[in-house]
Parts: structure tokens; C-alpha cells; sequence
């Protein structure tokens, strides 16, 4: 099984022409089917960079290294990212411990623990909304002969 990828998309393209722009001016996690946890702050530099390890975007003097990334997501403004669980936990920490950015709309639940700045709370919110559990259905033996 593939490892699970967490999407991040982030406005960082020209308004005027959708080329690579060298500030971020906003933040969305992908909550699948659900609302998207949007999140407001400053004009951020942000770029992409190349690493010993891959590839990776530099947000406000930070790095994180990403699987894939798809251009003009939404519209010619935002990117897509997709991070592992172990990357996107970081970047939502590290977004948390930031006071300047403030969630802008989302799910209930993960307002709250963003308002806690409860890391684990968020992060299983999020898994649960692009991967919901399903049941297990166990199919009995109905009676029958042995």
C-alpha cells in the first residue's frame, strides 16, 4: 500500500498571469469531500527548492520536502502539495505555533483543536475527513452444520 499523501495547496502564483510567484499569500489543507481548513495570514516568501533529499518549498524560512504537486488547483492562483504525514504534521505545528495565521473556515472539530494548538486532535481530523473509517462487516457462520 502506498503511504497516504496529505494535500496542502497554497497560493503562490501571479493573480495577473498564474507564473511562480515569490510570495505565499494564503494557506488551504484539503479536507477531501468536506470543507477545506483555510487559513489566513501574511504575504510569506515561498519557494521551491532542491534538496539532497528530493524535492521541497521553502514557507517563511521553513523547508518541507514534498511527494507530488499539481499547478493551478483552483484556479491559476494556488498550488497543491502533498505531504507525508510526518511533513504535513510539521507544517500544521509549525502554522499553529504561528500566531499570524488564523483559521478562516472549516470543520468544527478542527478549529477547536487548532484553537488548542492540539496537534494530534487536528492531524486525526484531517486523516479521518480524506480517509473516513469504514466498517467492517464480519459475516457469521449463521447457524449452520460444522
Amino acid at each position: 500500500m502506498s503511504e497516504r499523501l496529505y494535500p496542502v495547496h497554497i497560493a503562490c502564483n501571479d493573480g495577473d498571469n498564474g507564473t511562480m510567484g515569490r510570495h505565499a499569500e494564503g494557506v488551504s489543507l484539503s479536507f477531501g469531500k468536506l470543507p477545506s481548513f483555510d487559513l489566513a495570514g501574511p504575504s510569506v516568501t515561498f519557494r521551491h527548492i532542491d534538496t539532497q533529499s528530493g524535492t521541497a518549498f521553502r514557507f517563511s524560512r521553513r523547508e518541507y520536502a514534498y511527494a507530488s504537486m499539481s499547478t493551478w488547483v483552483g484556479n491559476w492562483c494556488w498550488n497543491a502539495y502533498y505531504l507525508s504525514p510526518m511533513i504535513a504534521a510539521k507544517f500544521v505545528q509549525d502554522m499553529m505555533r504561528d500566531a499570524r495565521w488564523t483559521h478562516d473556515g472549516g470543520l468544527v472539530e478542527a478549529c477547536d483543536a487548532w484553537e488548542r494548538q492540539d496537534l494530534a486532535t487536528f492531524m486525526r481530523v484531517w486523516r479521518d475527513a480524506l480517509w473516513p473509517r469504514q466498517p467492517i462487516q464480519i459475516v457469521g457462520s449463521g447457524g449452520g452444520h460444522v
